[in-house]
């Protein structure tokens, strides 16, 4: 009795052999159970980054942290700070699909919006981090195709209305 898989045709094995070497269109995602904190963030490795996602809106209005987001945003910092070596720690700030119904100087736009968002959470962390060694942080507004979750429902649009945070280590 033969271990051998039976013999395909030659185009078949040329395709599954492609199929194999084709890298993923997007990089893997895997849970990080022991960095995800249940009902504030959750934690998930993409390829050698650590991207953290707030369950819920972080923001009560504009670039204003709500009671709530500033505690989330105090917990990531402490866990932040313990970790061990040099990263880079980059604050994305986001918004829904809807356009602002009131744009001003400050807020001309959603883009505007999300950058704010960014800096305000980049701020917090820079306080709560004080020297830390090693982190490099910096601030930037997400681009639409780059929202937590889908802009679908009111729900997941409250949702966008917030920051993530992606940390990198340092090569070695």
């Amino acid at each position: 009795v033969s271990a051998e898989p039976p013999a395909g045709t030659a185009a078949e094995a040329e395709e599954a052999s492609a199929a194999e070497e084709t890298p993923p269109a997007s990089p893997q995602r895997a849970p990080l159970p022991a960095w995800s904190k249940p009902g504030v963030w959750k934690a998930e490795k993409v390829g050698n980054a650590m991207v953290f996602v707030f369950e819920k809106p972080v923001f009560v209005s504009a670039d204003f942290l709500s009671k709530e987001g500033l505690a989330a945003v105090r917990d990531l910092a402490r866990r932040l700070k313990a970790l061990d070596g040099a990263a880079s720690v980059e604050v994305v700030g986001h918004t829904d699909d809807e356009r602002i119904t009131n744009p001003n100087a400050k807020f001309p736009d959603n883009e505007a919006l999300a950058r704010a968002r960014a800096q305000r959470v980049e701020e917090h962390f820079a306080a709560l981090l004080g020297a830390k060694r090693g982190l490099a942080l910096s601030a930037r507004a997400g681009r639409p195709d780059e929202a937590p979750y889908p802009n679908d429902s009111d729900l997941n649009r409250k949702r966008n209305r917030t920051a993530s945070v992606v940390v990198v280590p340092a090569a070695p």
